[in-house]
């Protein structure tokens, strides 16, 4: 068996599915039992990778050995409590340790938890920067905090946090009355046995497809090990996270569609692959994972990138000096693919956004401030594996970038290979670089800015 069978290779279905804002309520409902064969099905206990070269698997030796999913359902308990459910998960999971302290409190302090937690692993105007950049990108309408947003939408969608300095999860009420938080409470106790070594305190993250990956891994863990948990608990299992319930808080929580998709996303890219890491050696492969987390959603993505014997690393792009105009970016970061198909998809067919993204590997997004302007000037450069694959990108871009202004003509006297937009409001740039292998996107508040940036950053 191939590895590429165990994980799904045609992006498009996976995100689509993380795409949609009612993913979070399919990809982990408890009621839908053929997600995944139950650890006591006869297909559960084969060999997943008898025909699998195993070469390709991270070592696992000296891996503590993970304790074996009980086989067939475990008989509830009438009103099993958040330590029950802890023990119950910490036996899926395989994970040797006591259960965590747990406190129940409101949903608002679950939100001040987790800006504590986000304060300490970004800088003070992250977030504010963050969304003047996603803004003069034009995936969201106007700049936001992106971590006030996060740690509000987070509080409803994992619904509990680990204090490490209290050792104790904070967990708010739960939507759906009927289930436990397993989701929190699984996340709560993998960010305790590997939070510090993915995410260090005060290390400044300024990479939006590096932080995106790491949190796949732990967010797609605590998702997976939900799943299993619901599998064999029908009863009380699969609880917590974004419902089926349209009326559900999280839903009507108020954030840009972007945000919300990109937070969304390493819970669900996430779970398939963890997945397919747990098919090809259960839990000690995706322990050993955790000594070398991925550096990039590529990897989350093409597990095969992964697994290769010398981790990938994404196109490095040095331009020997960003200042344009007088001005620095504030703002320069590499979004990776996930982030890029969410912003195509906002003009384009999901197919045609998701189709893009095997090609990718590698990006930059610098941002400019726009004085006196509602948005900020950007520029991104996009490298792909081929001038096809640049090709596919070029043409959705393009397609998004028309029907987004609508407004706008293109220039008739642009370049041969350069895609123009002029006004009224932004002033746009496209065309292909690194000998068919590139494409850079410019959209500026004005016209000189544009060309600047082009100039700049591109024309030699």
């Amino acid at each position: 068996m191939r590895y590429d069978a165990l994980m799904p290779r045609s992006l498009t279905l996976l995100l689509i599915l993380l795409a949609l804002g009612s993913a979070a309520g399919i990809w982990l409902s408890s009621k839908d039992n053929s997600a995944a064969p139950s650890s006591g099905s006869a297909e559960h206990n084969e060999d997943p990778v008898t025909s699998l070269d195993r070469k390709q698997a991270l070592p696992v030796d000296g891996m503590t050995k993970a304790a074996e999913v009980p086989a067939g359902p475990i008989p509830d308990e009438d009103d099993p409590d958040f330590h029950g459910i802890a023990i119950e998960l910490l036996k899926t999971r395989g994970l040797q340790a006591l259960p965590i302290n747990t406190k129940s409190v409101e949903v608002k302090e679950v939100t001040e938890v987790i800006a504590k937690w986000l304060s300490d692993r970004f800088s003070k105007d992250y977030g504010m920067r963050q969304g003047r950049a996603f803004a003069a990108l034009g995936a969201i309408p106007e700049a936001v905090d992106t971590l006030a947003l996060r740690a509000a939408f987070w509080s409803h969608q994992i619904g509990a946090w680990y204090d490490e300095e209290g050792e104790t999860v904070y967990i708010a009420p739960a939507a759906d009355e009927s289930k436990e938080n397993a989701l929190g409470l699984a996340f709560a106790h993998l960010m305790r046995e590997n939070g510090a070594q993915l995410f260090p305190k005060n290390k400044d993250v300024s990479c939006t497809d590096a932080w995106l990956a790491s949190l796949s891994l732990l967010a797609g863990d605590a998702a997976f090990t939900r799943l299993l948990h619901s599998l064999s608990h029908p009863k009380t299992g699969g609880g917590g996270g974004v419902s089926e319930d349209p009326d559900d808080p999280s839903r009507s929580f108020n954030m840009p569609n972007f945000l919300r998709e990109l937070e969304l996303a390493p819970f669900g890219v996430g779970m398939d692959f963890v997945r397919g890491l747990h098919e090809v050696a259960k839990f000690d492969q995706v322990n050993a994972v955790y000594s070398r987390p991925p550096v990039s959603c590529h990897e989350v993505l093409e597990p095969e990138a992964y697994l290769n014997e010398t981790q990938f690393q994404p196109a490095a792009i040095d331009w020997e000096a960003t200042k344009v105009n007088g001005l620095v970016p504030f703002w320069d970061d590499r979004l990776g693919p996930v982030a890029m198909v969410l912003w195509l998809k906002q003009q384009v067919p999901q197919l045609l956004a998701a189709e893009t993204a095997p090609g990718w590997r590698g990006d930059r997004l610098l941002s400019y401030p726009a004085a006196g302007k509602s948005r900020d000037h950007v520029a991104w450069q996009t490298i792909w594996k081929d001038s096809n694959a640049a090709d596919a990108f070029f043409s959705a871009a393009r397609q998004g970038l028309m029907s987004r202004y609508k407004g706008a003509v293109p220039a008739p006297d642009a370049p041969g290979g350069i895609f123009k937009l002029e006004g009224p409001e932004r002033f746009v740039v496209l065309t292909r670089t690194h000998e068919g292998r590139g494409v850079f996107y410019a959209d500026a508040a004005d016209a000189a800015f544009a060309d600047a940036l082009w100039r700049k950053l591109v024309a030699k």
